[in-house]
């Protein structure tokens, strides 16, 4: 059974009442304002004792060895700097110093000689000399002195490998064993050359995604605002392919023949465009703006899976609609094919 006295801001043992302690094996005194443990009485019922999160600055807790069965201690959370006042404790199995202000393990040996497991997480011990202590605990099995809040010793793998070889009868550091402690010392150790390959790699994949970002940048600024229709061989407007499209205003395109021409606003109607063919007679509203042959339907959907022989293609780009004998909807050309007015006359 455990004697609760947690949170009871409780500064001084004599005011608790001992009467019933010995109807207790564990007295758990976490979150109190205790700096010793005077008052305390001899208690050969308890083997557990937990005093963390208290204000003890120092191990001299004499106390303690008036607890002959202590075998776990938890002093956690305080503000001890040393184990070198700690009392003469041969029962003592469990101990945890974690999140004080340790520096060294020296003299722990001394006062637990038959120590098992060993919390030091959270302390200050910063060099593996420091750890040279742990040799002389000849029962310890279980240490923990990493973790979130670790110890400055324990950035550099191979210390944490050599604590094995300190202690012989050490069998987990931190939940690990020995065996796994060297794998990740394999995996830990410097690979120069693929560290500067993957540098290299980062760097150009890096390079080709701000010039692609660039490029989409360029693309998006010079993009027209027009349509782009497809038309195999023979399906363009007109039957043909245009020879030239060359037009930033009412322009003209026109196949090799003047009885199947692809027409828009003639030169006689104000157009800029060259070629031959009749002067448009019904009014229309689109404009041609660019043109494109491709090889291949791959060429233009960029897809492999278009046959070799497969015709060429072309592009157009439209900005406009057509009206009157020239269709009113455009979006599709080959659903909806122009025209030339049937009063139209050959140049």
């Amino acid at each position: 059974m455990e004697l609760d006295l947690i949170g009871q801001d409780i500064a001084n043992l004599r005011q608790v009442d001992w009467n019933q302690a010995t109807r207790y094996n564990s007295i758990n005194l976490h979150f109190n304002r205790l700096t010793n443990l005077r008052g305390l009485p001899p208690l050969t019922n308890i083997v557990e004792l937990n005093l963390s999160s208290n204000h003890f600055k120092s191990c001299g807790l004499p106390e303690l060895s008036s607890l002959p069965n202590l075998m776990t201690l938890d002093l956690s959370g305080n503000k001890i700097a040393s184990l070198r006042h700690l009392p003469y404790l041969p029962t003592l199995r469990n101990l945890s110093v974690a999140f004080n202000f340790i520096t060294s393990l020296e003299h722990a040996h001394e006062s637990v000689p038959n120590l098992e497991q060993l919390d030091v997480r959270g302390n200050q011990i910063a060099r593996s000399v420091d750890l040279d202590a742990l040799a002389e605990l000849g029962q310890l099995r279980v240490l923990f002195i990493g973790g979130p809040q670790q110890n400055p010793v324990c950035s550099r793998i191979p210390n944490m490998t050599r604590l094995f070889q300190i202690c012989e009868s050490l069998q987990l550091v931190d939940e690990k064993t020995a065996s796994e402690w060297r794998t990740i010392q394999l995996l830990d150790a410097p690979t120069p050359k693929f560290d500067e390959l993957m540098k290299q790699r980062q760097t150009k994949d890096a390079a080709a995604t701000s010039a692609s970002k660039r490029q989409a940048q360029l693309m998006a600024q010079h993009a027209p605002s027009s349509s782009h229709v497809l038309f195999p061989r023979g399906e363009a407007p007109g039957g043909r392919s245009p020879r030239f499209f060359e037009f930033d205003d009412d322009a003209i395109a026109h196949s090799p023949s003047s009885d199947a021409g692809h027409y828009h606003r003639s030169p006689q109607h104000g157009g800029r465009g060259r070629g031959r063919g009749p002067p448009a007679q019904h009014g229309h509203r689109r404009r041609l703006l660019s043109h494109q042959s491709h090889q291949s339907q791959s060429e233009y959907y960029d897809s492999p899976q278009q046959p070799a022989h497969a015709p060429p293609y072309h592009s157009y780009s439209y900005d406009e609609e057509y009206d009157g004998d020239y269709g009113t909807d455009m979006a599709d050309a080959r659903q909806v094919p122009l025209r030339r007015p049937s009063n139209a006359s050959s140049t």
